[in-house]
């Protein structure tokens, strides 16, 4: 399983919703009894600035959803460094790290 080392960029006050799939050699990756996590921090002090609601949405085909609320990236400081990293734990017990990166947040132009 590879590791995807990728940055997030998000609009601050915008829904996130992303999706992952696991194949492993073109097949999809039962993640039946499998548990996720995914937390941001500030990069400099590792301060936990949010948590990921992370769900199994198909775990035959090996799909899962991150996301996150409009209103938990409106928390979020736009001057701040984020990182971020997020994790499947198999219902073999195997753990393993699928992204991680910087999480960017964005000004909003347009006001609500």
């Amino acid at each position: 399983m590879t590791r995807n080392d990728t940055n997030i960029d998000v609009i601050k006050g915008e829904s996130l919703s992303l999706q992952f799939g696991f194949r492993q050699d073109g097949t999809a990756v039962n993640l039946a009894g499998a548990s996720l996590k995914g937390e941001i921090r500030v990069a400099k002090d590792d301060t936990l600035a949010e948590t990921f609601s992370m769900t199994v949405t198909n775990a035959a085909e090996g799909l899962i959803t991150v996301s996150l609320s409009k209103e938990e990236t409106a928390a979020l400081d736009r001057t701040v460094k984020y990182v971020y990293d997020l994790f499947i734990t198999y219902a073999s017990g195997t753990r393993h790290c699928f992204a991680k990166g910087l999480f960017n947040v964005h000004k909003n132009v347009t006001e609500f």
